[in-house]
């Protein structure tokens, strides 16, 4: 299926040629950080980034820096995001998200305190910009993201 008038994304990066589309996944894994940052800038975007996020637990040592904070235009709800881009890996099982058992191979200690704030917000201190703020933590998955998210950890529809 896709979006407006452009290719799905298995049109794009799932052909026959493997080596190609490990190629094209790592190409776009090096910009997709960028291709959100450009996309949150534009006036119409529902969402806009304002900058890498820090999560500390109390009583805790360390700190996790992500990838974006973003904040709903509309509401100025503030949601914590790590961007992950695996759409070749392990046989293209990651190519499209459909359920949140596809994240559990992803294991450090960055993505399990991401994981933590979804399920408990007050757990955790996120900082963005060097200001404390209090945010939730999602993911989009299904088609086309970000109009139907999926449902986890108390992490609503958005």
């Amino acid at each position: 299926m896709s979006f407006g008038n452009s290719p799905a994304i298995e049109d794009i990066f799932r052909s026959t040629t493997p080596a190609r589309d490990k190629f094209l996944s790592r190409l776009f894994g090096l910009f997709s950080g960028d291709v959100v940052r450009n996309w949150s800038q534009h006036p119409s975007a529902p969402y806009e980034d304002i900058g890498r996020p820090t999560l500390r637990v109390r009583d805790e040592p360390g700190w996790h820096t992500l990838d974006f904070t973003l904040r709903r235009r509309t509401t100025g709800e503030l949601y914590v995001s790590e961007l992950k881009c695996e759409l070749e890996f392990d046989g293209y099982r990651y190519l499209r998200l459909t359920s949140p058992e596809q994240l559990a191979h992803h294991g450090s200690a960055a993505f399990k305190r991401f994981l933590r704030l979804a399920e408990n917000p007050s757990s955790i201190t996120s900082t963005s910009v060097a200001n404390p703020c209090r945010c939730r933590a999602a993911y989009w998955c299904g088609e086309p993201a970000p109009r139907r998210a999926c449902r986890w950890s108390g992490i609503g529809s958005s």
